[in-house]
């Protein structure tokens, strides 16, 4: 017989002993003495394990926390609630745990921000060894680059910088690898000096390593020693880098006005860095007035875009030593050259503003001759048009403004004389030459204007006769128009302020009635409907309550239009504290949805302002299937704010609209959370309906749940989770609600 089979029949031996004692009622003690040897012992072992409970997810605060997290909604809320998980055993010090945790995200992507935040908590602990350690085990190359970055950015503001230069060789990334190299040896040059550290870097074996110090060490000695600088560059084996320390010390040069020494080093850059030198240069030799260099110079530039943005900002320092004459021809000059991948809008821009400076000078002759060779677009940047026709007007040159449009189109011209007209408040002129213009888009904008400048001379009558001549039919903008500085494709939002400005003034002049004539000259009834909500809209706010009232009654619009109408004047009528006339006006539309509406607004507006008691009684009374739940939340919110938590709790639970009860319940969790009652919050939490709702609510309850206070007082609940530590273990009541929250998620 094996010990297997020797131990086993002992067992059985001791286990019916045992059982026949209990049987008898025999006192073991006494009539049998078994001593109990080591064989035995070990037999009865296994019963034990056998019998081993499995620890289940409530017993501790880690473990709840965790299972909580697990079992949210979707995984990306799962991943995001692991991801909080560790961020709070981190900033608690809990680091071996939160490293444990990791491994649980579901996502390589997910794992790698809880390690890249490890690694930065780590750090700044100063357990750099450790925070090295965890940087490997990130998968994403480029995230893991980025935690050795920080932890030899940390090694360098320590000046442990050798140790720093051996994490570099870990650096998958030739670009963040070259930014810390850059940073150690800045490092090295200030703390050593630049000839002693040029000792170390000539006996580099990485040649790539070796230029890139070389070439930081000429850009940090340019501004100190630009000669022993210049010494460098030839030292320098990589094109690159060569490239890079050459652009520095030219980019320095020509900031201190040395551009012949710029210009040298133009040769050993790339084709776009060296134009980008040149155009500087161009500038800085414009600004001192310097125009033949700076003209040199701006031809050399390759690059079109910075040729042509050189050339402009000549051009504009000759308008300013008022050289009109060769401004003019450099602009015509630079125009005519035929260049692709010009950046057409950038170009406007600049000779827009070339174009205004003349004007601004007074020469607006060169400035119009211009217009035949240049886009027509430049005459609305900086509204230069316009700028001509008023200088023209003032001076009462008429024949030379209308002989604009021989140069721009004329609708243009004369949508510009007539607006300028009206702002010297010349109406009937202006009008004349707003009748001329043929395109009805421009036409109607121009009367806009027109009208616009007669409300603001109180000149009412006259606005309302022209007023009706716009054309508001909604059609689109006509592509021949060059400029316009509204981008809507329909006339309507072009003329809508206009209509707002005279219904505006109609109320304050007591002239409703016209008001609403105006509104009747639109076309579209959507306009109209429009038009007639800002008008009602307006009675309310200036406390002509009953106008607006018989305006929504009496309408002529349509059934959808005067339905809306009606909504309209009602909300306004509830925002202004009109209950009794919104009720009224409700009842008299015999719109059963507009009456819950209304009913369910006052409601919320009394629960806005605390009035509780009367917006619960108005609820009770209201039984439509959606207005009543908006009503009851808005009350849930106001119980809140008032601290009145448990009323507040009555009426979330009477709440049955499924989509807006949880975001009662949500409020509520955070409040009862924040106000320490977190009992009550994990009931309601427990009971919220929607799966999607329930789980983060007892993600938040869980939080809670498991964090206590370092500090002694009773600590607000939403304080910092350095405020705040996990539980070791779970007193018996926490454990109860633990077991709630466990049994609210196996319920799923």
């Amino acid at each position: 017989m094996d010990r297997n089979t020797s131990s086993h029949l002992t067992m059985k031996r001791l286990l019916c002993f045992v059982c026949l004692c209990l049987l008898t009622g025999c006192d073991t003690k006494e009539e049998v003495s078994t001593p109990s040897t080591p064989s035995q012992m070990t037999a009865i072992q296994p019963v034990n394990t056998i019998s081993a409970r499995k620890p289940q997810p409530w017993e501790t605060p880690e473990d709840l926390l965790l299972y909580v997290a697990r079992h949210q909604h979707t995984e990306n809320e799962k991943s995001n609630a692991l991801s909080q998980a560790i961020k709070f055993l981190m900033e608690t010090d809990n680091l071996e745990h939160a490293c444990d945790m990791v491994q649980l995200l579901d996502t390589p992507k997910w794992q790698d921000e809880a390690y890249t935040q490890l690694v930065t908590k780590l750090i700044q602990d100063n357990q750099i060894d450790s925070a090295l350690n965890l940087a490997r085990k990130i998968e994403s190359p480029s995230q893991r680059d980025t935690a050795f970055e920080r932890i030899t950015c940390n090694l360098i503001e320590n000046e442990e910088i050798q140790q720093a230069r051996k994490i570099t060789g870990q650096m998958s990334g030739s670009k963040v690898k070259s930014k810390t190299l850059k940073e150690i040896w800045r490092a090295l040059i200030v703390q050593s000096g630049v000839e002693q550290t040029l000792i170390e870097i000539r006996a580099l074996t990485d040649p790539d390593e070796r230029d890139l110090a070389l070439a930081l060490s000429a850009t940090f000695l340019v501004k100190k020693n630009p000669n022993r600088a210049l010494e460098l560059i030839p030292e320098i084996q990589s094109e690159q880098y060569q490239q890079i320390a050459a652009f520095n010390l030219a980019w320095s040069f020509q900031e201190t006005h040395q551009w012949n020494a710029a210009m040298k080093l133009t040769n050993k850059v790339s084709a776009d860095k060296k134009s980008l030198i040149l155009l500087q240069i161009a500038l800085q030799m414009a600004r001192a007035n310097q125009i033949e260099q700076a003209l040199d110079v701006a031809w050399e530039i390759k690059n079109p875009n910075r040729q042509r943005a050189a050339i402009y900002s000549i051009a504009d320092e000759l308008i300013q030593l008022r050289q009109f004459q060769r401004a003019q021809d450099l602009v015509l000059q630079i125009n005519n050259t035929e260049v692709k991948q010009v950046d057409h809008e950038e170009q406007i821009e600049h000779l827009a503003y070339v174009v205004s400076q003349l004007v601004k000078a007074g020469e607006i002759d060169r400035a119009i001759q211009l217009a035949p060779h240049i886009d027509p677009k430049v005459y609305g940047e900086y509204m230069v048009l316009d700028k001509i026709v008023e200088l023209l007007i003032n001076a009462e040159k008429w024949e030379q403004a209308l002989q604009l449009t021989e140069t721009f189109q004329s609708a243009e011209v004369y949508a510009s004389i007539s607006s300028c007209l009206a702002k010297q408040k010349k109406f009937p002129q202006a009008l004349e030459f707003a009748l001329k213009i043929k395109d009805g888009y421009q036409q109607s904008t121009a009367f806009g204007k027109l009208v616009k400048q007669l409300l603001d001379s109180n000149e009412i009558e006259q606005a309302c006769q022209i007023i009706q001549k716009i054309d508001n039919t909604e059609y689109q903008r006509d592509d021949s128009i060059t400029y316009d500085y509204h981008d809507a494709q329909h006339q309507w939002h072009t003329t809508v302020p206009v209509f707002h400005q005279m219904i505006t003034k109609l109320i304050a002049a007591d002239q409703t009635d016209r008001a609403l004539e105006v509104t009747q000259t639109l076309n579209e009834s959507e306009q109209k409907c429009e038009a007639i909500e800002f008008l009602v809209s307006e009675l309310v706010k200036t406390k002509k309550y009953f106008e607006a009232v018989e305006i929504a009654l009496n309408t002529s619009a349509d059934l959808k239009d005067k339905s809306k109408i009606q909504q309209t004047v009602a909300n306004r009528l509830v925002e202004a504290g009109e209950f009794q006339l919104a009720q009224r006006l409700a009842a008299q539309t015999h719109d059963p949805e507009l009456q819950a509406e209304v009913q369910c607004e006052i409601a919320i507006q009394l629960a806005r302002k605390g009035e509780v008691i009367k917006a619960q009684e108005l609820t009770q009374n209201l039984n439509h299937f959606g207005w009543k739940p908006e009503a009851q939340v808005e009350i849930v919110f106001a119980l809140i704010r008032s601290k009145q938590l448990k009323q507040a709790v009555t009426v979330t639970q009477n709440i049955v609209h499924a989509k807006l009860k949880p975001k009662a319940e949500r409020e509520l969790v955070t409040a009862l959370l924040n106000g320490g009652q977190l009992e009550q919050a994990t009931t309601i939490a427990c009971e919220t309906w929607e799966e999607r709702d329930r789980l983060p609510a007892l993600h938040e309850v869980t939080r809670q749940l498991t964090r206590e206070s370092l500090l002694k007082s009773n600590p607000y609940p939403g304080l910092k989770n350095r405020y705040h530590k996990l539980k070791p273990t779970f007193t018996p009541e926490e454990k109860q609600l633990a077991r709630q929250i466990v049994a609210a998620i196996q319920d799923d």
